[in-house]
């Protein structure tokens, strides 16, 4: 199945670690300040935008930044939603609704 792709940008933003989801309208997650309501938000928009079109994300870190932790953890946390995506869309249920 040929599936669009989401940029997912590590970055620093005002002294912050950001994961920026690059939808069309973009969606933050701050490593530091980010509360649940942020993390429900890029949830909610990836459920939102895959009952339009599949995709997957693609982590793009910043060729300047260097917190070696944090680039672990995008990377880990990138694949882990990429997964959780793969076995959303490819369920009875999902095809049931949506095909």
């Amino acid at each position: 199945m040929n599936q669009d792709k989401i940029i997912v940008e590590l970055k620093k933003e005002n002294d912050d670690d950001v994961l920026e989801f690059q939808f069309k309208n973009k969606v933050n997650i701050n490593f530091i300040k980010s509360e649940n309501n942020d993390i429900k938000e890029v949830f909610k928009k990836i459920l939102e935008e895959l009952t339009k079109n599949v995709f997957y994300l693609e982590l793009k870190i910043n060729e300047d930044y260097d917190v070696e932790l944090y680039k672990e953890v995008a990377t880990t946390y990138i694949d882990e939603l990429n997964n959780e995506i793969d076995q959303l869309i490819n369920s009875e249920e999902w095809n049931e609704i949506f095909k």
